[in-house]
């Protein structure tokens, strides 16, 4: 044979020799269509972000104490206790029937309700320096402080020893 022949049928013996075989894996995912490779794309990668910002939320911040902030209901028996003169009486019905009293922020009928007492309800009235309920008199009525177990002022016609 001729010697030139020969490098043509060696080269053509190169170009048909089979690539050696891929691992069973490799062969595996090459072997996945356009639709799956999307969508593993669009599966895997929000994934990874949500891995990701997970890790960094919880690493990223010191863990915070909780705050002791005492409720309202606390905050009238906090006050109650450290006053130093303070008597108990009841809400008596004055000319209300079926209403509650008003505890209000500040004396008189504009300051804003902070809650209600009903009839015969136990109060904790805060006493002045004579051993006298502290009142202000707003709008031509008395007002008297009360403690507990709302801390406000009410119509000091509705109480009663």
């Amino acid at each position: 044979m001729n010697d030139d022949l020969k490098k043509k049928l060696e080269a053509q013996r190169k170009w048909r020799t089979p690539a050696p075989a891929q691992t069973q894996a490799a062969q595996k995912r090459s072997n996945w269509s356009f639709y799956q490779k999307w969508m593993m794309f669009l599966v895997g990668t929000p994934l990874l972000f949500l891995i990701a910002f997970y890790i960094w939320a919880f690493t990223a911040f010191p863990a915070v104490e909780e705050a002791n902030i005492p409720s309202p209901s606390m905050e009238s028996a906090i006050i109650a206790t450290e006053s130093e003169a303070t008597t108990t009486m009841a809400v008596c019905a004055g000319n209300f029937d079926t209403a509650k009293l008003h505890v209000r922020i500040e004396p008189g009928l504009n300051g804003e309700v902070r809650g209600y007492l009903t009839e015969g309800e136990p109060v904790l009235v805060l006493l002045g320096e004579h051993n006298e309920p502290i009142t202000k008199i707003v709008d031509d009525a008395s007002w008297t402080r009360i403690q507990f177990p709302i801390n406000g002022w009410v119509s000091s016609s509705h109480l009663c020893k």
